[in-house]
């Protein structure tokens, strides 16, 4: 009798160490998880909330920072042929994580919710001349001209679901509500716009 308890003993503490091996084991690989163990990334991001241009986003824990940012500026010239001369965008964002799993080895993702600040400015492109011909065979181009800087400003709220592929590739899928200001509009109605406004990117993890 006392050798099985010996053996019943010996069994429940192999049994309890299997179970806290495997516990281990299971620990391990969600610490591992893509979204956990890079948890930086640079990429793009399009988006009137978050911002467009080039992007740098961290995770610190289970929230998330970004930051996005791009210009161009087109000096007007006789060919000039876009609506904009000078076209701008800032916008940051905080993330917070609802949930995450590692589908498969190549396969991750999770959801999460956001709030964003964002400014932009632009100077369009007006027509003092419309073009003419002189003739059948000679056209001369429109006259043009940099019209008013008008600056924006933004905020919004939203959820996102972010897609992980093999373990460094992200693609960021956002939809929010945006606030968008634009103080220089000729009347209070028209200086505010509030609207859904989806967003996406594209970044590496590392």
């Amino acid at each position: 009798m006392k050798r099985n308890r010996v053996i019943f003993l010996i069994l429940i503490i192999l049994a309890l160490f299997n179970a806290g091996f495997v516990y281990g084991l299971g620990s391990e690989e969600v610490e591992k998880a893509a979204y956990v163990e890079f948890p930086q990334a640079l990429g793009f991001q399009f988006g009137e909330i978050s911002g467009t241009g080039l992007s740098y986003h961290v995770w610190r824990d289970s929230i998330g920072f970004q930051v996005a940012g791009g210009i161009v500026y087109i000096p007007l010239s006789d060919d000039f042929w876009f609506d904009r001369t000078l076209d701008y965008s800032i916008g940051t964002e905080v993330q917070l994580r609802v949930y995450g799993e590692d589908f498969a080895s190549w396969l991750s993702g999770q959801l999460y919710s956001f709030a964003g600040l964002n400014h932009g400015g632009y100077i369009p492109v007006v027509t003092v001349r419309e073009g003419y011909t002189v003739d059948e065979y000679d056209w001369i181009p429109p006259e043009l001209a940099a019209g008013s800087y008008t600056p924006t400003f933004g905020f919004g709220l939203g959820i996102g679901i972010e897609i992980v592929l093999f373990r460094h590739f992200s693609i960021p899928i956002e939809l929010g509500y945006g606030l968008e200001w634009t103080p220089t509009a000729e009347t209070i109605s028209k200086q505010f716009n509030v609207n859904l406004r989806p967003q996406a990117g594209f970044r590496y993890r590392y």
